[in-house]
């Protein structure tokens, strides 16, 4: 080999070939140089398509995990597939959706369907002007029930009414509304006591 000055170092770094110092090259180092350089370069495409095939794999794997909740707090075991008021059960289905009802009916059904909670009890909760009117327990028999709860109403209680469902644990899992409207006579909210 013949070389002017100093010897060749050649250095790999980052996967570039580096030579220290000024040389001078005949046709046998050229070649090998360049030999050296296609091996470099074939080094480095396959530790770079190594790095994307790793970076895609971790982005499949992230992509594939469930979401789950904020830390130090569970995810609900199951859902509300429906949630329904509705003014009657007809084999163990509602005949109607409301979202309101006259007073000149004095009860109100609350269906729900709920998936993925067998053996756990949920509760209807009946809410009227901020107070909690009712909390009726509900067994659940199987991973896809269907149930209900009623409320009997006073011709007087007219406004919003909000009916949840809350499990086990004290979540609610859904909710919705309805407005008991006065049509009837008797339908003025049952009187407060004078304040001194």
């Amino acid at each position: 080999m013949r070389i002017a000055g100093l010897t060749l170092l050649g250095l790999l770094v980052a996967g570039t070939l580096y030579a220290a110092g000024p040389y001078v090259m005949g046709s046998e180092e050229g070649a090998a140089a360049t030999e050296i350089e296609s091996q470099t370069e074939a080094a480095q495409e396959a530790a770079a398509t190594e790095i994307e095939s790793q970076a895609e794999a971790a982005q499949e794997a992230a992509a594939i995990q469930p979401v789950s909740a904020p830390p130090g707090e569970e995810e609900p075991a199951g859902s509300v597939a429906r949630a329904i008021i509705t003014t009657e059960i007809m084999d163990r289905e509602p005949v109607d959706s409301i979202d309101a009802l006259s007073n000149d009916h004095n009860q109100v059904f609350f269906f729900t369907e709920v998936e993925n909670l067998s053996g756990q009890t949920i509760t209807h909760r009946w809410e009227y002007a901020g107070e909690i009117m009712a909390d009726v327990p509900l067994e659940i028999g199987a991973a896809r029930w269907r149930t209900y709860s009623s409320k009997r109403l006073h011709q007087g209680w007219l406004g919003e009414w909000k009916v949840s469902v809350i499990d086990e644990e004290g979540r609610e899992l859904s909710s919705t509304t309805f407005n008991y409207i006065g049509t009837t006579a008797g339908a003025e909210p049952p009187a407060a006591a004078d304040e001194e």
